[in-house]
């Protein structure tokens, strides 16, 4: 097609006023990109090259989705991490797909609240699923704004919220059914997130821009080990429960 007829089509299929400038111009921005070329005949059609990225870009973002960084061990699997939103989004998945035929409680445990930066549409909806279909918990050391803060929108959703909780490892667990999830946060990255938890004493304080960088756009190493271990996620389940029962005196524990 022709910029001209490009034009036609538009003006008659869009709902709103587009001048033949506009149109120009956004080809024109096209064509710089190399997302579009134009033919011997002044033709313009798609750019195959950037077509192939593309479709390679697709499954670069689906191998992160369904991650081929697993590792079958002897006592369940292993994945590596890249950042802390590509943690976050394994987690979710997770959570979301294993087992608990039994409807045990189920429990995070962790040192600080997870921020739900860089989850996409399907991510936040596997989450709100996952939350309404079982009974969560989410006991968490910290007890800053910035916990709170980012623990409100899981409170929201239903999740019970406990911050300054007793109830802690050297890592951040996930317990549903007779699974256990252990995240392994490397030495700097637990020394970065306390600074900024720490830091953050009011909404002024907050500076968006930097948490998209650390929580999303920074490379990280973290390691998320998958166990099914019956006695495992019954006797972590088990302390937590009592530390529940303790700050919750109006939960029935079934």
């Amino acid at each position: 097609m022709t910029t001209k007829e490009i034009f036609t089509v538009l003006q008659k299929t869009s709902t709103k006023q587009i001048s033949y400038q506009a149109v120009h111009k956004t080809i024109k921005e096209l064509l710089e990109n190399e997302i579009i070329t134009r033919t011997t005949n002044k033709k313009i059609e798609l750019n195959t090259a950037w077509i192939n990225n593309m479709e390679k870009m697709i499954q670069q973002l689906n191998q992160k989705n369904n991650p081929t960084n697993k590792i079958e061990e002897s006592n369940g699997e292993k994945y590596t991490l890249t950042s802390f939103a590509e943690a976050g989004k394994l987690v979710i998945k997770l959570a979301h797909d294993l087992d608990n035929p039994k409807n045990k409680e189920c429990f995070c445990i962790f040192r600080h609240s997870w921020p739900l930066f860089g989850m996409t549409k399907t991510d936040y909806e596997l989450l709100e699923e996952t939350v309404k279909r079982d009974k969560w918990f989410e006991l968490i050391k910290g007890n800053t704004n910035l916990d709170k803060i980012f623990a409100k929108p899981l409170q929201d959703m239903g999740k019970l919220i406990i911050h300054g909780a007793k109830t802690t490892a050297p890592f951040d667990i996930v317990v549903k059914g007779d699974y256990v999830q252990q995240i392994f946060f490397p030495p700097q990255l637990i020394k970065k997130l306390d600074e900024i938890y720490e830091a953050c004493k009011s909404l002024d304080d907050l500076s968006i821009v930097n948490l998209l960088k650390d929580f999303v756009v920074e490379k990280n190493n973290i390691i998320i080990k998958l166990v099914k271990d019956e006695n495992l996620a019954q006797s972590i389940r088990g302390e937590a429960l009592c530390e529940t029962k303790d700050k919750t005196k109006t939960i029935r524990i079934c």
